[in-house]
Parts: C-alpha cells; sequence; structure tokens
C-alpha cells in the first residue's frame, strides 16, 4: 500500500507541475507486477473538442516502440509493440481537460526506461507536443521509504496552493472589470432545458466508455440559387461540403439563416446530428454559436392535441425553469423541428396568419406559421424532412443541407469504432465485401443494425440473408428472439433438427407480446405516433422489452414510455402484423391499393382497411416496402426461420398489380424499385422490369441503396432511354453499369463521375451492344478520364454519339479523340463546340430538326438542358467565337427561348 500511495503522489505532483508549465519531464516508479500512471498533461484544451484534430503517440524513448495511438477519432492499436499488448489504457474522456495519461500495467522489470507522450494538432502546426517520462520498476519486497513518502507529500500541497493562486489570478479578469454570470446562469438554463445525457449515436455498448457521434458530410446548398422546383435538384448551387461538426459554429456563422432545411433519406441519421448540436449546446462544446437551442421531436410535436401559441411552445421545453430569459424569442435561438415530414400532410401553406404569437392555434398551424415567417421572422429555425416535402417548400427555406450517405472509409471507420475491443471489425467488413452489401450498410442506420447483428459472430447463419432493408431488420430481430429463447432456456438450435417446421415455435408469451408489439405497432403507424407504453402490452413483456432496447427501442429516463429508435422499427413492426392479417389475394390488392394510391374501398372486407382513411401515401412508402418484403412471414414463429417462397397466385398477383402502378400517369418509379427490391422475388423482378421502356429520374438525389434497388428491378428491362442527370451521381456509383448494358440512349450530365468514374465506364462499354447515345457533359471530366477510352471505345461498335461538353478537358484529351476517330470514324464526339467544325456543322443539323419536328414532339427539358450545355461550351471556348459560331449560338437560343415561353405559357 505504501508503494501505491508513494506512486499516486507522484503522479499527483508531475501533474500540477505540467498543468503550470505546459510541458516538462518526470520520474515514475512502479511496482513489478503491478499498474502506474505514466502522466501527460498538456494546455490547448480547446482543441481536444474535435477528435479528429490531433494525434497522441505514446512510444519508448530509447529505441522507440509503440506504446499506445489515438488518431482519427479512434485509438489505433495495429502497430503497437507486441510486449505491449492489452496492458495500455488511455483515457479520452479526459483529453478534453487536456490529459494524455496513460496506464500500464502488469509491470516486469523490463518496462523500466524512458517514455515519450508525442502531441501534435494539425490546425496548430507550430505546436508540437512532446513529454519524456522515466520509468523506474521497484520490487514489491523494497521497504517503501516513509520519510520520502511524506516530503513528497508537502511539496505536493505547497504546489497545489501555488496553482489555486495562480488560476485564480487568470480568472479574476481586468482590474474593475464586472464577473461574468450570464455564462454561469445559462449553463444552468441550459441543463434545465435538454434532459439529454447521451447522443443518440452510441456504438459499441459494451465496455465502451463515450458516444461516438461520426463526422457527417453534407452538401451545403443556397436555396434562392435553385432553377427548378424537383426534388433533388442542387447541382448547380452546391456551394460546399461541410462535415456535421462545422454547422452551427463560431468559423461557420455565415452557414445559418433563419429558415434552414436538412434533407435526407431515412436513417441517414437526421435526428442523431441534431441531438448532437443540442448535446454540444448543453455541455458547452462546438463553439455553438447559439444562445438557446431547443429542439423538438416528432413525437413531441403531434402530441399537442390542444390549441397553443408561441410562449406555450417554448414553456413547454422549459418545465423546470422557475426564470424565463427575457431574450427566448430573438436571433440567438435556434427551433430543431425534427421528422416534420411525418407532419406535412397535415401543414397547409398559410398566405396570411390567423392570428400574432399570443394566439392559440392548433400546432400544425403554429409551425405552418412560423415556417413561412408569418412568426418569428428573426428566430433561426431548422427543419429535417424527407425529399418529399422539397417541391412544395423549398421556397421557405433559404439554406438547406443534404445529409450523404456513409462512404467506404466512413463505413469502416464505424464499423472499427463498433467493434474494437472485440476484434471482430476484419470478420464482418470482409463479409461485407464478399456478400455486396456497402450500398446497403451505407445508410447509417442499417450500418449499425448489421454491426448488431455481427456482434453474434455467426456469419454463416446469415449468409444471403442480409440482402435488403427488410431482411437485414428481419434478421435483426430474428438474433434478438433467439437471445431471448436462449435466456428462458428454450434451446431451439438443439430441437431444430428434430422438430418439423410448423412445429418451431417461441415461447409462448414471447409470442403473444411480440404478436401484441406489432399490433400496437399498426396503430401507432395509422396514428402517426413513434411513442408506446408499456401498459399497452401484455404485462410479462419486460424480458421482450429489454432485448429490445438493445436496438429497437428507446426507454424514456423515469417513465414507462418506450420510443422507437427509428420509424423504420415501427414500420417493420406493423409490417410483420399486415402479413399474417392478409387471407387472400382480394384483400392484398385492396391493402396495396389503399397504402400506395389512396383507393380505400367503402366497405372493406380487411379489418387492417376498417376505419382508416388515407389521405396522402408518403408516409407509408417506408411501411409499404417492409410490408412486401415480410409477406412470406405468416406468423411470429417464422421470423426465427428462414421465410417460405411465394406462392404462385400470389406471385401472379403482384406481377399484375405491379405492372399497372408502371403504366400508371405520374408514378414514382424510386419508390417502385425499392418495393420490387425488397419483395425480393426473382420471377417478380424479371416480370416487372420488361414494363419499362424508358427510366427518368432527372434530377433525383441517388444514393447507392437506390442505385442498388434500381438495378435489381431493371436486371431485364431493354430501355430506349435511361436518363438519371444531376442525380448526384459520383465515381463510387458502379451500381449503374449493369443498367446501361441494355440501354440505348443514357443522360448521365451533371452529375460528377470524375476521371475514376468514367474511366469504369470506359471499360465497361467495350461489350456492350445496344448503346446508341451517351451524355457524359459536365461531370468534371478530366484528360485522366480519357484513358482508357480509345482502347475500349475501339472494341465497342454500336455506340454513335458521344457527349462531353462542359467537361475540363485539354490538348490530351483532344489527341485522343483524333485517335479514336482514325478506327471509329462514325462515332460523333461533342465536346468544345467552339473549336471544331464538324461539330458545329452536326449541332447546326440538329437544331434545326429541334426547330422543325422535336420541340414538339421530344421531350423539352432534356432538349433545353442540351443547348445549355452547348451554349456554355461555346462561351468558354478557348477561341474567339467565328461568324459560324455566333449563327449557331443564336440559332440555339431562338430555340432555348422557344421551349422557356412555351413551358412559361403551360
Amino acid at each position: 500500500m505504501a508503494g501505491r500511495g508513494n506512486i499516486w503522489w507522484k503522479c499527483v505532483a508531475v501533474i500540477v507541475i505540467l498543468t503550470i508549465s505546459g510541458s516538462g519531464s518526470c520520474t515514475i516508479e512502479g511496482m513489478l507486477n503491478g499498474e502506474v500512471l505514466l502522466p501527460c498533461i498538456v494546455p490547448y484544451k480547446e482543441n481536444f473538442k474535435d477528435d479528429e484534430n490531433f494525434v497522441v503517440h505514446w512510444q519508448t524513448s530509447v529505441n522507440p516502440e509503440v506504446l499506445h495511438s489515438f488518431y482519427h477519432g479512434v485509438e489505433q492499436l495495429e502497430h503497437q509493440g507486441h510486449r505491449f499488448k492489452g496492458r495500455t489504457h488511455l483515457f479520452p474522456l479526459e483529453f478534453t481537460k487536456g490529459n494524455l495519461s496513460i496506464l500500464l500495467k502488469s509491470l516486469n522489470t523490463s518496462d523500466a526506461g524512458s517514455y515519450s507522450c508525442h502531441v501534435y494538432f494539425s490546425d496548430k502546426k507550430e505546436d508540437y507536443i512532446t513529454h519524456h517520462v522515466e520509468l523506474l520498476i521497484k520490487d514489491v519486497t523494497e521497504e517503501p521509504n516513509a520519510s520520502n513518502t511524506w516530503y513528497i507529500l508537502l511539496v505536493c500541497i505547497l504546489l497545489l496552493l501555488v496553482a489555486v493562486v495562480i488560476f485564480a489570478g487568470r480568472n479574476k479578469g481586468k482590474k474593475g472589470e464586472k464577473p461574468k454570470t450570464e455564462g454561469d446562469s445559462n449553463h444552468g438554463f441550459k441543463r434545465k432545458v435538454c434532459q439529454r445525457q447521451t447522443s443518440c449515436c452510441k456504438i459499441g455498448r459494451k465496455g465502451m466508455e463515450e458516444d461516438h457521434c461520426l463526422r457527417r458530410k453534407l452538401i451545403v446548398l443556397r436555396t434562392a440559387d435553385l432553377c427548378t422546383d424537383i426534388r433533388g435538384d442542387f447541382q448547380d448551387a452546391v456551394a460546399y461540403t461541410i462535415t456535421s461538426r462545422e454547422m452551427f459554429t463560431a468559423q461557420k456563422r455565415s452557414l445559418t439563416s433563419e429558415r434552414m432545411l436538412i434533407l435526407g433519406e431515412a436513417g441517414m441519421g437526421k435526428t442523431c446530428l441534431c441531438e448532437e448540436v443540442e448535446l454540444d449546446w448543453k455541455n458547452g462544446k462546438r463553439d455553438i454559436v447559439y444562445k438557446y437551442v431547443f429542439y423538438f421531436t416528432f413525437s413531441e410535436l403531434s402530441s399537442f392535441s390542444e390549441p397553443l401559441n408561441v410562449k406555450a411552445l417554448i414553456e413547454s421545453k422549459c418545465k423546470n425553469v422557475t426564470e424565463m430569459p427575457s431574450d427566448l424569442l430573438g436571433s440567438d435561438t435556434l427551433l430543431i423541428f425534427d421528422g416534420l415530414d411525418k407532419l406535412m400532410q397535415e401543414i397547409e401553406d398559410l398566405e396570411e396568419c390567423p392570428g400574432n404569437g399570443e394566439t392559440p392555434m392548433n400546432i400544425t398551424t403554429l409551425l405552418s406559421a412560423i415556417l413561412t415567417k408569418k412568426l418569428l421572422p428573426e428566430i433561426h429555425v431548422l427543419v429535417t424532412a424527407g425529399f418529399n416535402v422539397w417541391r412544395d417548400w423549398k421556397k421557405h427555406f433559404t439554406l438547406t443541407f443534404v445529409m450523404l450517405e456513409f462512404e467506404e472509409k466512413d463505413i469502416q471507420k464505424h464499423i472499427k469504432l463498433f467493434f474494437r475491443l472485440n476484434g471482430l471489425t476484419s470478420n464482418c467488413y470482409n463479409f461485407i465485401q464478399h456478400s455486396s452489401l456497402s450500398s446497403l450498410v451505407s445508410v447509417p442506420l442499417l450500418n449499425l443494425a448489421f454491426c448488431e447483428i455481427c456482434r453474434e459472430n455467426e456469419f454463416g447463419r446469415y449468409k444471403g440473408s442480409l440482402d435488403t432493408h427488410s431482411r437485414l431488420f428481419a434478421s435483426l430481430l430474428q438474433c434478438t428472439l433467439r437471445n431471448i429463447s436462449r435466456e428462458v432456456a428454450v434451446a431451439i438450435e438443439e430441437c431444430q433438427s428434430r422438430m418439423q417446421p410448423a412445429e418451431r415455435k417461441l415461447n409462448p408469451n414471447i409470442t403473444t407480446a411480440c404478436e401484441q408489439l406489432a399490433e400496437l405497432s399498426y396503430e401507432k403507424l395509422i396514428t402517426n405516433c413513434l411513442e408506446i407504453k408499456k401498459e399497452e402490452l401484455p404485462p410479462d413483456s419486460d424480458l421482450l422489452l429489454k432485448h429490445l432496447c438493445k436496438f429497437f427501442l428507446i426507454k424514456q429516463r423515469g417513465s414507462s414510455v418506450y420510443k422507437y429508435r427509428h420509424h423504420s422499427v415501427r414500420d417493420m413492426f406493423a409490417s410483420f402484423y399486415c402479413a399474417g392479417k392478409i387471407r387472400n389475394n382480394d384483400e392484398l390488392k385492396e391493402c396495396l391499393d389503399a397504402w400506395t394510391f389512396g383507393k380505400t374501398p367503402t366497405h372493406p372486407t380487411n379489418i387492417l382497411l376498417q376505419g382508416i382513411t388515407v389521405t396522402k401515401q408518403e408516409f407509408l412508402h417506408n411501411f409499404t416496402r417492409f410490408f412486401l418484403g415480410y409477406l412470406a412471414y405468416e406468423k411470429m414463429d417464422d421470423v426465427l426461420f428462414n421465410p417460405r417462397p411465394l406462392e404462385n397466385d400470389r406471385r401472379q398477383l403482384l406481377i399484375q398489380w405491379l405492372q399497372e402502378w408502371v403504366n400508371r400517369k405520374d408514378t414514382d418509379l424510386l419508390n417502385i424499385f425499392h418495393c420490387v427490391f425488397e419483395l425480393h422475388d426473382t420471377e417478380v423482378a424479371r416480370a416487372v422490369s420488361e414494363c419499362f421502356k424508358s427510366v427518368s429520374l432527372y434530377v433525383t438525389q441517388l444514393y447507392p441503396l437506390d442505385l442498388t434497388a434500381m438495378q435489381y428491378s431493371l436486371s431485364k428491362a431493354n430501355l430506349e432511354k435511361l436518363d438519371l442527370r444531376a442525380c448526384g451521381l459520383r465515381d463510387g456509383s458502379l451500381e449503374l453499369l449493369p443498367m446501361i448494358r441494355r440501354c440505348t440512349n443514357v443522360w448521365l450530365g451533371r452529375n460528377k463521375l470524375g476521371p475514376a468514374g468514367v474511366q469504369n465506364l470506359w471499360k465497361s462499354l467495350e461489350k456492350n451492344t445496344s448503346l446508341r447515345v451517351l451524355f457524359l457533359n459536365d461531370n468534371e471530366i478530366t484528360d485522366e478520364g480519357t484513358e482508357g477510352m480509345v482502347k475500349s471505345l475501339k472494341r465497342n461498335s454500336s455506340l454513335k454519339e458521344l457527349f462531353l461538353c462542359g467537361n475540363p478537358l485539354g490538348e490530351g484529351a483532344v489527341q485522343k479523340f483524333k485517335q479514336l476517330r482514325r478506327t471509329r470514324s462514325e462515332l460523333k464526339i461533342i465536346f468544345q463546340v467552339a473549336d471544331n467544325e464538324d461539330q458545329q456543322r452536326y449541332m447546326k443539323e440538329r437544331v434545326k430538326s429541334l426547330a422543325e419536328t422535336e420541340l414538339e414532339t421530344g421531350d423539352q427539358e432534356g432538349i433545353l438542358y442540351m443547348l445549355d450545355t452547348v451554349l456554355k461550351d461555346i462561351n468558354q471556348g478557348r477561341k474567339t467565337a467565328s461568324k459560324r459560331v455566333q449563327k449557331l449560338k443564336e440559332a440555339m437560343e431562338r430555340a432555348r427561348n422557344s421551349i422557356l415561353q412555351e413551358k412559361k405559357a403551360e
């Protein structure tokens, strides 16, 4: 004990000294077979708030050997010295205090020596800090020096007193300056308003000491710059991309506005980002520019059944506050409305406000008045929503952020964080690669669900069963139910080989509780609610709720209320319930028509539609996809085992219903693709894909999972035209390549394929025999992107027209085009029109054709886009425009104006 106390007081002394000086070295004694803390205390504490802004590296000073490293926000142990494996421990929660000390355990004589701690800040390149520690190892049998211990204790007390005096002097401020109490009072207000203790992005519960909100990328849009009212059209309005942790900080104050919108598909992490903003505001992290932040969830907003005014809305978040600040409704306040698209179906775009801020209104009217600036015009408002609200509401937002999916490096980092304590990282990532699941796990919510499944380390069990969103969630539920069954001593694995399929069952109590939860979830879906009360479930649901709270549910602190982690969880359970209630094909078609098209029969035969009026179907899209994915599950017991294949008569009904859907006017093609993908029946996909002759998703933001669903649904389609212009495609969008094999005209303009993406495209065209016209305008293609083009297109005989206008191509590309023309003289390559007479003649003929026939019979949006691109190319030409080019330009401008006038008249 004396030895341990000796070590402790020496560490205290060193910490005090280093705190005052900011640098130094020391000598520490450790006992053989014991443990010791090697201290390292540094200044610049504010730099440790961003866990990707610094590097901490411990090593031996002589013959350097890595002791422990921390960078990119995680501990890096790949290069750790073999003799230190499993014996070191950093304390990341202490980093923000400047404490980078490391614990070394199981000491042996070879550990004696000199150690150094190196700290480097990426944004303070002049500050490279090094601390040295000399470690002495003493045998436990040696007598401790009591006088030395008391001497060090006395020195520590004196130094501690000196440190207190110094810090008191620093905080006193200048003479005559009044003490600042605003921050302290505001901190108390924050704690009372924000009850959240931790972020929703907790990863790897077992053994983790902190939450990790991964830094996310968002595209920044200036909404006023957008040129159409169709969702996703942001290619020309992109300012740049930022990370989630840069939002609302002093450094990015220009990226704030009175009305802001975050767009993203379900599961992209919009809620996590909002909760992180609120939590960082509460804890004083990230230098949030707002003095007050009020975060409202969709559930909270939808719970207001009585009329209320602005004051009552704000006070609902301040129930624990005795005295309200007077400046709550100013420009230093941020209101966050999370998941507002689930209420948008009820919110009307008000032309006039039915009152003032003191007038009680129903919640939807009040929200509409706030969003349209009829109320609180100076206060800053942030809304999160899906793309379905963009068309009708974009005019009210002056700043928009589009949340991007995980890139490959983000997927790896998330998995590494999740499994950093149990060594499953490589197995998990290899399973993703071998099973082609990258597009699925690029969605953060699905990535987290996938990691929960992999926690069991039973990869073979789930091979081939995680292809879709619904299958992934079903597999996680299966994993959860198996764990419950083990806990109640039902050995399913042992019995499975002896039991007939009809005999395989869950514990009856668990089955009843699951079925009750599924039925309740359908009620919550129809009433647009995301919370359930324990009293609404059977009395013996405790075990089920305990296990479901590991992913699917979140228990509200201090209450019996549970919240679905995400509305997808509610939709999943509701879908299981509905799949079990469909008795025949007539009821199936009746329900699909109601949920998808709003066609509710006057006298429905199915209990699922009785008393239900579906007015807007957008909020049922996700549920419908889950439902189709779970049609093969007739009862909850089926979740434990592989689903049954579709019966042929049901398959034929689904084929007919989907084919009719494809042929409807104003069809949401992307929703069809996802429904076919979730159903995941190859015969259905083949039959439906043959119905498609043309596919246009112009200006629709496409995520990798969208492209995977398209590829599956169009597996046998022979398309005359595939229009994916301005869809946010990037160099990693390889999912689109198989779709091109059976297309005649492909339009990929206004994306960001770049050199790498287009090189993959060239290679895919080598064996293509269908493609005639390929538009690659405005894709950031450089000379590097033309590498391999000549070789690949020599092997292709079908391509007749290649459009490359608007790309930064130089002389290298021009030489390759000339080389290609020697063997492919029939191939028209349209680029830099002002520099090429052949291209000018070709475009003159095209414009003449436009004037005669195409303007009336062709795709006006496509023609307008082609004219804009070529005009842009002419205006940016490297030579002064000739008379021929000027005439061509005038003819194209006349054609363009003609289209615009016609569109305006419409």
